[in-house]
């Protein structure tokens, strides 16, 4: 304990921290906690971005399958999207859709991946997490990004 006491060689008296500086290091080290708790959620919620926009460019693979097999995306028995505009995570013929969709879920807070096809066009996007009102979107003529204006009546991101 004489590790945090100094002495002082008039007095020959043991002198501790005060009140006020054993306060000013615990101000400080609270300050820096939660300065950094800042950072580490930011980066946190980028990776999960990251993991986002990484597994939802695989629905492009999925999708050239099921256009090779069906000749489009809406064939019965062999959607890409169901009815309520989600992947169709039910389609036997490719589980790994469920997985992908199951996996953005996982990241982006439990929302619905939105899905609308017709015929031999699809987009599909999701809710990203570092900004409010952001989304990733992927389609069938190519692209993969932030712009994401998927609708029905709209079936393209951009």
């Amino acid at each position: 304990m004489a590790y945090f006491k100094k002495f002082t060689p008039k007095s020959n008296k043991l002198r501790s921290f005060t009140l006020i500086e054993l306060l000013i290091v615990i101000f400080i080290i609270g300050l820096l906690a939660s300065i950094s708790t800042g950072y580490v959620m930011t980066a946190r919620n980028r990776a999960k971005d990251g993991r986002i926009e990484a597994t939802l460019s695989q629905i492009r693979k999925e999708a050239t399958l099921i256009l090779n097999e069906s000749g489009g995306f809406d064939a019965v028995g062999n959607e890409l999207c169901d009815s309520v505009n989600t992947i169709n995570d039910g389609n036997i013929n490719h589980p790994d859709l469920k997985v992908i969709e199951d996996d953005v879920k996982k990241f982006n807070g439990n929302q619905d991946v939105k899905c609308y096809s017709s015929g031999d066009i699809f987009c599909v996007q999701s809710p990203l997490v570092t900004v409010s009102g952001s989304a990733y979107c992927v389609d069938s003529i190519g692209y993969a990004g932030r712009i994401a204006n998927c609708a029905s009546g709209h079936i393209s991101c951009q």
